[in-house]
């Protein structure tokens, strides 16, 4: 889980480490997930400093910073991202 206490660079090497564990398709499907999560709340996951927004070309990196990024905005987008199976098992 997120350290909800620690400063932004642990957060993102925490939720860095735990994406990094995953499959490419796994990956692909969480990146969906939080992009979508994202747009349909009116944030542009651009705006999380990630290379890409493709989910197929999606990293653990990119991940990591979506879920912060989602994190600071809102803090229920979090909440959100954790009802779904995949990634609340990862995070």
């Amino acid at each position: 889980m997120l350290p909800r206490q620690a400063a932004p660079e642990q957060q993102h090497e925490a939720a860095a480490q735990a994406f990094s564990q995953l499959s490419a398709a796994q990956r692909q499907d969480v990146g969906t997930t939080i992009i979508n999560l994202l747009r349909n709340n009116g944030l542009d996951p651009r705006d999380a400093g990630i290379q890409t927004t493709d989910p197929r070309r999606i990293n653990s990196d990119d991940l990591a910073r979506l879920t912060n990024y989602a994190q600071q905005q809102n803090p229920d987008l979090l909440h959100q991202l954790l009802s779904n199976p995949l990634v609340g098992m990862i995070i």
